[in-house]
Order: structure tokens, then sequence, then C-alpha cells
């Protein structure tokens, strides 16, 4: 028998049955969709840096909590949003049912996305050589605005960082097997 915490298993359905449930890891990760982010803050740092010196050496102090502003922007681009996107897969949890697809984020106003297996149009998985993977159900979208040149994962149900994701695709294929 299958345990889900609290979150997941008051989201069943009657005669729903679970097959699998699991949280993402919550490490920092570095990925190469992240080398965007990273160039972008290690230049905006080199030229706050350039822009505190500026104002100290000339003794602008009015516009020195100005630049406290840009020089947290830095900060969090260069590393903040590693620290901030682990906060976030730790606060997340998973479900697959012989039904549905239940994603659980702690931290969203709008924390629950739910699909349908039936209704999976395309399944992408992404597997790292230590076996740790993830799965995107839908069409993957790159913003570029909101997230710089990051992937924007809320656009999108998926399983991050999980264990044996090959084995957890071959799961969520079969029950959709059994289901059509």
């Amino acid at each position: 028998m299958i345990e889900a915490s609290n979150n997941i298993s008051g989201e069943l359905l009657p005669g729903e049955v679970l097959l699998w449930a699991g949280r993402p890891n919550g490490d920092i990760v570095i990925n190469w969709r992240d080398l965007g982010l990273l160039v972008f803050g290690i230049i905006w740092l080199f030229i706050d840096a350039f822009l505190w010196g500026t104002l100290l050496r000339y003794y602008a102090t009015s516009f020195l909590l100005f630049n406290v502003g840009f020089t947290f922007i830095g900060f969090f681009a260069t590393l903040g949003h590693f620290f901030m996107d682990a906060w976030r897969r730790r606060a997340s949890e998973y479900a697959l049912t012989n039904q549905r697809v239940i994603v659980y984020n702690g931290m969203a106003i709008n924390r629950y996305k739910v699909q349908n297996i039936d209704s999976l149009s395309n399944i992408n998985f992404i597997e790292d050589k230590d076996g740790y993977g993830s799965m995107y159900f839908g069409f993957i979208k790159y913003n570029t605005r909101r997230n710089f040149f990051a992937f924007n994962s809320d656009s999108v149900t998926g399983f991050e960082r999980q264990p044996a994701i090959r084995n957890l695709y071959e799961l969520i294929i079969n029950a959709r097997g059994k289901n059509g």
C-alpha cells in the first residue's frame, strides 16, 4: 500500500487508486538552463560594483540606498534563485493515481495542478546520469520575460528531480494503457 501525505490523500476521488507518491529532491541544483541567468547576474554585479565605487568616490550618498536594490537583484540572479528553487521543490509533493497526475506546491496560491492521465498529450522526461530526472506533461515553454532565460516550470505540470524517472515514466504509460 502506497501512503501519501494529507495534502495528496485529501485530493483523491472516490475509487481512485494511488499508484505512486513522491517528493522532489530539495537539493540545490545547477542546470544548463540556469546559465543565462547566471551570466546575467555576474554581469549585473560587475556593473553594480562599478556603480558602488563611483557613488562612494564622489560621496553621492543620496543614491546609495537606490543602489542597494540593484545589488539585491544581482545577488538573486547569481545565487538566490538556486536557493529559492530548492525551497520551492521542498514544499512540493507528487502523486500518480490510476486516473490522474497530482502536483501539490505548498508555496503557490493555486496549490494543486491536476491532469487526467488519458488527456496527457505530451510526456517529456529528462534523465541525468545519476538516475534522477524530471518529467513534464504538456508542451514545455521557455519564458524569457518572467524568469529571464530560465525554464518556466509554473506553466507545465510535472515531476521534478525524481529518482528512477524512467520507471515512473513506464508506470504512467502502463496506467494510461489500462484506462484506454
